[in-house]
């Protein structure tokens, strides 16, 4: 990785140890989730197509060239900062799915810190990290997504919060601890 997104990584940490007392201690999910929401925090939006200085440094935190589709790679850079192991191979929907079916570690029941996961067809695909479930609802934080109900979900234009119905989650949800 680059010295700047190994730093982007250090500071992202470093912000979580200094907000929330005993954050290497919290479970894995839950580290995940806090350095997600941090990054939501900072209003992360794209500048062109898949571009952008924090879009950059998500994709190379993934090992995954410019301008490509990032809400895996985010996934990837909060992980990183949360001091998990990610699956190899480049950020994608698919490789995560297969990540958490290899280790027994897809869930029916997602909880908060979990990773929810969506198959679009076609090699593509969505994922976000679920904040909270209430009934059939599933608040989560998703990168390279649309704002609101119009536009493109899969591949918007920021990290922003999100309500889906569980069924929407076509892959399920995948346990980080």
């Amino acid at each position: 990785m680059k010295e700047n997104t190994i730093r982007a990584i250090g500071n992202c940490h470093g912000r979580m140890e200094a907000r929330y007392p005993g954050y290497d201690q919290k479970p894995a999910g839950e580290r995940a989730l806090l350095a997600f929401a941090d990054l939501e925090s900072m209003k992360i939006r794209e500048s062109g197509n898949n571009r952008g200085e924090w879009v950059e440094v998500f994709l190379e935190s993934a090992g995954v060239g410019p301008g490509n589709p990032w809400c895996a790679s985010a996934l990837t850079f909060a992980c990183k900062v949360a001091g998990l192991a990610v699956p190899t191979g480049p950020a994608a929907v698919r490789n995560w799915h297969q990540w958490f079916k290899a280790r027994g570690k897809l869930v029916k029941t997602p909880k908060r810190g979990d990773v929810c996961m969506k198959d679009s067809g076609g090699g593509k695909g969505h994922i976000g990290i679920v904040v909270r479930v209430v009934g059939p609802l599933v608040y989560s934080i998703e990168g390279n997504t649309g704002s609101g109900d119009a536009g493109n979900q899969r591949d918007g234009d920021g990290l922003y919060r999100r309500v889906r119905t569980r069924g929407f989650w076509s892959w399920g949800f995948g346990s980080l601890g």
